[in-house]
């Protein structure tokens, strides 16, 4: 049975594709924590100037686990720690092909 939230939110594997030295990339997982939007609020959010991938993130990202900082400690969810991971654009894209990726009903990606 389907049960109605009213402000549904939801966690979903990030697979994060890293650059590193000679033209390969290494998978890193995380999780992130994303608030459910309408249709019609995605469709303002995408409209709206600027990178509309992360106009959407900022709205739809409410948290992470399983990301650090370089000491090793879990990185804390913040306005200024979102916009910082958001601002690197691998990151960035791995956020917004996940969270597509589980409102659109696909199946989570795998290594």
């Amino acid at each position: 049975m389907f049960t109605f939230t009213p402000n549904p939110t939801f966690s979903w594997p990030v697979r994060i594709l890293v650059p590193v030295p000679n033209g390969r990339k290494e998978v890193r997982e995380a999780l992130g924590l994303f608030r459910v939007v309408s249709s019609e609020r995605l469709g303002e959010l995408n409209d709206q100037a600027g990178n509309p991938d992360k106009t959407i993130l900022k709205e739809v990202l409410a948290g992470w686990n399983k990301i650090e900082d370089e000491q090793g400690s879990p990185l804390v969810f913040s306005d200024e720690t979102r916009d910082a991971l958001l601002a690197i654009p691998y990151v960035r894209a791995a956020f917004i092909r996940a969270y597509f990726q589980a409102i659109n009903g696909e199946a989570a990606e795998k290594n």
